[in-house]
């Protein structure tokens, strides 16, 4: 076999591999488009809370899927497997709309005006004209970008430091927040902190779970929010996680800005939410 028909042969292959990966790639994308029309996907709220007076301060959206039969199937059962595809962008902007047309309602009903914060993979964030597209889905609603922080839901060590920056200033020119969420679950957080104008830095739970049993753990939520403080004084500090009084305590004393997790309410959806934090109930929590 000559070198030239070798090398046609590799090409060959090399090309009917990628037709292979497009065709299962808009497959893919066509049945979850299909799910989204079919309103199998949601979005749920999880409230955000003031530790200076356990008031309502925000919201975090989170989607969820139903199976055939209308019951919730977990996100570890379909979030990763988006991620791994490249599909968990069409989620993202889903969850986005879905938050800009919640926030939209509220508003026309007279209803408390709260930020909200959806999450953004970094597949979502290297997408072309990423801040554009987030512009017009709030403008679509008639809602300000000031309404809406945008969380970074994953590592963000894989992204260029140039990327960063600009999706970074571009967000904020746009009237976005940005919060680093999952801080303390990898040592990227630290240098991410450093490098980036964050508003908001989220702890994750593994920081919070023992911080009532463990002095170390006491220890290293304290210095963190003391880093983030001392790194830029108007920056917000959230505690997720959060499930006992000795843990909201511990925030406390320790001067965290605001405390998320299933002592204040699980994840709800959005009818119950409004119930229970938009139209006077405030202070019951929600099981």
């Amino acid at each position: 076999m000559t070198a030239n028909k070798k090398m046609k042969e590799v090409k060959d292959t090399y090309h009917t591999h990628l037709h292979s990966i497009d065709r299962k790639y808009f497959k893919a994308a066509k049945k979850l488009l299909q799910e989204i029309h079919k309103r199998m996907f949601t979005v749920y709220l999880q409230p955000k809370i003031n530790l200076s007076d356990e008031k309502l301060n925000g919201a975090e959206a989170l989607v969820r899927k139903l199976n055939g039969k209308g019951n919730l199937v977990p996100p570890i059962d379909f979030i990763p497997e988006l991620e791994q595809n490249g599909l968990i962008c069409f989620v993202d902007f889903f969850v986005l709309e879905t938050v800009c047309e919640y926030i939209h309602n509220w508003q026309k009903h007279g209803k408390k005006f709260i930020k909200v914060s959806v999450n953004m993979s970094r597949t979502t964030l290297r997408k072309k004209n990423v801040v554009q597209k987030a512009v017009a889905i709030c403008s679509k609603y008639q809602i300000e970008p000031q309404m809406i922080e945008i969380e970074i839901t994953e590592s963000i060590g894989g992204l260029e430091k140039k990327l960063i920056a600009r999706l970074m200033d571009d967000f904020h020119a746009a009237g976005f927040s940005i919060a680093l969420d999952d801080f303390g679950s990898g040592f990227s957080n630290i240098a991410a902190l450093a490098e980036n104008d964050f508003d908001v830095v989220k702890f994750d739970k593994s920081l919070i779970d023992t911080i009532f049993e463990n002095d170390k753990s006491r220890t290293v939520i304290q210095q963190a929010i003391n880093l983030c403080n001392a790194v830029n004084k108007n920056i917000e500090t959230v505690g997720e996680g959060v499930e006992t009084e000795q843990q909201l305590q511990i925030l406390k004393e320790y001067g965290c800005d605001i405390g998320q997790g299933y002592l204040f309410s699980r994840p709800i959806p959005e009818e119950k939410f409004l119930k229970y934090f938009l139209t006077g109930e405030n202070g019951e929590k929600c099981d």
